[in-house]
């Protein structure tokens, strides 16, 4: 299976599902100064030519370690071009390749942003990473979970993953669109766990996000905190931000499709007033969704310059 990443035709910026979820990350991120300054931590993302994370992560806290992860030697040349940051290393080798390289006693903000599906060799870069971080450390990945057609579902699945599970997956119906993201999640889950526990530092692992979101593809995103002192979960209080899960139930990422009038009179009642007074004609659902997520809501202009 070919480890590339999706063309760079897409345009991560403008993603609003995408653009939110990174919002719900910097809040994450930010809970990691509770812990020792956060300009010890370094990065290390998958930045293609955009480097949205990258910018986000230096300008908001001031991290100047960063590592960008680029296999494809047909945008290396753009992706030196769009470096916005000379503290902006790029890695030119596959995630596989650049993870041994990439080892560390700095505390890390790891973030596999993939955007094809999981397979076998995929979990097994998730198991060198999260073997390797120092502690603390907050490792992530996002993966692509949609299913492919009926008669193509089960030998594609069979193609990533070989034999595993056999006997109880036998047919597309159990992989279908209910079933498929639970399964990677804790195929996911799974690696990052054996692997934390196979460390000999008595390091642990505690699940921060498992959100699903679609701006397009249906897409999957799990990550937590690697650290050794319980002190350090405690100090970071991730369970008070509404949008953690740590478990298998995932916090479902909807961004509605609001005008900025709407979204102005939404804002105006939030975050404790009255949504029975939202402009008439809003679906409720939308209503909802907006008030889960209206601080990490992307807003785009039109800007000529």
């Amino acid at each position: 299976m070919s480890r590339t990443r999706e063309p760079v035709e897409v345009d991560y910026r403008i993603r609003p599902a995408k653009q939110a979820e990174r919002s719900l990350l910097c809040d994450v991120v930010g809970r990691l100064g509770r812990l020792r300054p956060i300009t010890d931590f370094r990065y290390v993302g998958m930045g293609s030519i955009y480097f949205v994370d990258f910018v986000l992560f230096h300008r908001l806290f001031g991290i100047d370690e960063m590592k960008s992860i680029e296999e494809r030697e047909e945008i290396l040349e753009r992706c030196h071009f769009n470096r916005p940051y000379e503290c902006i290393d790029i890695v030119e080798k596959s995630v596989a390749s650049a993870l041994p390289e990439l080892r560390s006693d700095q505390p890390t903000v790891m973030w596999l942003d993939y955007t094809g599906k999981t397979d076998a060799g995929r979990l097994e870069e998730i198991a060198v990473a999260c073997a390797d971080l120092a502690t603390p450390s907050f490792f992530a990945i996002t993966t692509e979970v949609s299913v492919t057609r009926e008669d193509e579902r089960l030998a594609e699945f069979r193609g990533h993953f070989g034999d595993r599970d056999a006997a109880r997956i036998t047919k597309p119906a159990d992989i279908n669109r209910k079933k498929y993201a639970p399964l990677i999640w804790s195929y996911i889950d799974g690696a990052i766990r054996d692997a934390v526990g196979d460390r000999i530092d008595d390091a642990k692992y505690k699940q921060i996000l498992h959100v699903r979101y679609a701006d397009g593809a249906e897409m999957l995103t799990v990550g937590g905190l690697i650290y050794r002192e319980d002190e350090d979960l405690r100090k970071c209080d991730f369970a008070s931000l509404d949008f953690v899960r740590d478990g298998d139930d995932p916090y479902d990422l909807r961004v509605p499709k609001l005008t900025y009038r709407e979204r102005a009179a939404l804002d105006q009642l939030l975050p404790e007033g009255d949504l029975a007074e939202a402009p008439a004609g809003l679906e409720q659902e939308d209503v909802e969704n907006y008030a889960k997520l209206y601080r990490h809501a992307p807003f785009y202009v039109d800007v000529h310059v």
